[in-house]
């Protein structure tokens, strides 16, 4: 049986896996694309517990 972190971790793979698809599909470079679907992506990583968060300029992945 998987564990909490297992799933989440799972979960955190898929988006990964479909934002580089989309990535990949959009013929945009990356910081526009990055942009462009910012709030998707933030919402994606809501749904299983995590937030993006700035730091001094680096950005970092925590969980809520």
């Amino acid at each position: 049986m998987h564990s909490h972190k297992d799933i989440i971790m799972d979960e955190i793979h898929k988006i990964r896996e479909d934002l580089f698809k989309q990535y990949n599909n959009s013929g945009l470079g990356f910081s526009e694309w990055l942009k462009s679907t910012e709030k998707s992506l933030e919402m994606s990583l809501a749904e299983v517990g995590f937030k993006i968060i700035d730091k001094n300029g680096t950005h970092y992945l925590v969980e809520k």
